[in-house]
């Protein structure tokens, strides 16, 4: 996390993990990725949030196959805002948006979302 001024907060992430595969077809995951996340504090109860992710997705299988193995890369973006009425309760409104290249046919989408979250601490 970098605190690039008092109101804005930038927090770099990057992995690389071993998963449970999904696919009948694998054995096991190997998971790489990579997200870029933003905050501005507009005025002391709102919240500029922005976001990005990329993932890699191997998927391994027999070894001893010469199957082609599935291999999946996901992109993301997020933008919403939110606002804090009182210390224990939080409002968040916003997009996300998406898509997956897959190099198996049938395994590529991409969506638009939209959403609202209510939480409340005690």
């Amino acid at each position: 996390d970098w605190y690039a001024t008092g109101k804005t907060l930038l927090s770099l992430a990057a992995y690389r993990e071993p998963g449970g595969a999904t696919d009948i077809n694998a054995s096991s995951l190997l998971k790489t990725g990579a997200s870029l996340n933003g905050v501005w504090l507009m005025r002391e109860k709102w919240r500029l949030n922005l976001g990005a992710t990329y993932e890699n997705r191997d998927f391994k299988g027999d070894p001893g196959t010469t199957q082609l193995q599935r291999n999946d890369d996901t992109v993301g973006s997020s933008l919403s805002v939110s606002y804090t009425p009182h210390q224990a309760v939080a409002i968040d409104i916003g997009a996300r948006a998406g898509s997956r290249d897959s190099n198996f046919t049938g395994e590529d989408y991409s969506f638009h979302s939209l959403f609202a979250n209510v939480r409340a601490d005690f």
